[in-house]
């Protein structure tokens, strides 16, 4: 789910390596837990291979539970902390990558 960026006649393809299910859907089939690893793990290998990873969600989706769906994605920048400090992972927006 990492990939290194393609510029092909100045269009960028981000491709989408995970989607951030919202809370109420990953406590339906106790999911929660599993559903960070994934992404935690993906974050590592991109990091540590100096590749891209694009986690994506809309946030109309934090609608119900936003509590905790703002917990979750604490969590993951949390973890992404972890990732700059160790491999300087960094963080990019859509703006970014067109720059």
């Amino acid at each position: 789910n990492t990939f290194i960026l393609e510029i092909n006649n100045k269009l960028i393809d981000i491709k989408a390596s995970m989607f951030l299910r919202n809370y109420q859907s990953l406590k339906k089939f106790n999911l929660i837990n599993l559903h960070l690893e994934r992404i935690q793990k993906q974050m590592y290998l991109a990091a540590t291979s100096n590749k891209n990873f694009h986690l994506w969600f809309h946030p109309h989706n934090f609608g119900l539970n936003p509590s905790e769906n703002i917990f979750l994605l604490t969590k993951i920048f949390e973890y992404f902390n972890i990732l700059n400090k160790g491999y300087g992972m960094i963080s990019k927006n859509m703006s970014n990558f067109s720059n």
